[in-house]
Order: C-alpha cells, then structure tokens, then sequence
C-alpha cells in the first residue's frame, strides 16, 4: 500500500500497487489503484496500463493527427473552389505537421533522424480524403525502416 497526492485536492489517498508492464513498451511500471475505486473491478486496468512516455507519445500522436485531419478537411470541403491561398497554407501546414510527425518517430525509435519527403505532403494534397491512410502507412514505413536498420546494423 502507497500514498498519493491529488495534485488538484491535495488530498492523500491510499493506493494498492499493482507492477506491471507498460501496453506498449513492455517497461516495468508500477501502478497505483485508489483503495476506494469502485467503478469495477481495479485488476481490469493493469493490462492498459502505459508509462508516462508512451502517454505521451500517443497524446502527441493524436494531436498531429487531428491537425492534418483538420487541414485535409478544408481542402476536401474547398474541392474544386479551393484558392491559391488555402493550397498554399494547407501545403505549408501540412509540411510542418509532417516534419512533425517525422520528427516524434524518429525520437520514439532512437533515430538520428527520418528522412521527410515532400511526396507525403503531396499525397495528403492530392487525395485528402485519404489523410488517416497516409499517415498510418508513414507510421509503419518509420517504424519497418527502423526494423531494418536494427537488424542490419
């Protein structure tokens, strides 16, 4: 048994700590269960349970996703009226977001760096209703090239 600090109450509340390994990482983690917890049963949240990283990532992760969603919305809604104006802030958005994204793989994998290609920012241009396809494929072309490059190196 622990204790914890609700950082918003400043309440001390008694905690069951259960170890466990991070969903996605598989690094040892420890996670506290308020003693009081009744929405069910408190062994069912050990197995989604995430370290604070991989938190992280994912809410990073979404946050651009969303963004490039929002973006190819416009110019899907846009079509055929869209002006040079909107082409251009969206590429610009788009090139930004990417690079971002790139950036956020390459960190989780321990990268010197991806590679960013402009085609990625093409494709979301061209088919913007396609934007979570691309983005998804980007993802596993990271994820695979880092794959590569540890069983090779």
């Amino acid at each position: 048994m622990s204790k914890y600090i609700d950082p918003h109450t400043k309440e001390v509340i008694d905690c069951n700590n259960h170890g466990t390994n991070c969903k996605f990482c598989k690094n040892p983690i420890t996670l506290q269960v308020a003693i009081f917890y009744d929405l069910g049963d408190p062994l069912k949240l050990i197995p989604l349970a995430c370290c604070n990283e991989c938190a992280d990532l994912r809410r990073l992760r979404r946050r651009i996703e969303r963004k490039v969603q929002l973006v190819c919305a416009a110019i899907q809604v846009a079509g055929s009226n869209a002006t040079d104006g909107l082409l251009s802030k969206s590429r610009e958005s788009l090139t930004v977001l990417t690079k971002d994204y790139a950036r956020m793989i390459s960190n989780l994998y321990g990268m010197d760096g991806m590679a960013w290609d402009e085609e990625c920012v093409n494709l979301l241009m061209d088919k913007p209703e396609k934007w979570n396809l691309i983005i998804g494929e980007l993802w596993k072309l990271f994820r695979d090239t880092q794959k590569y490059q540890t069983t090779k190196g």
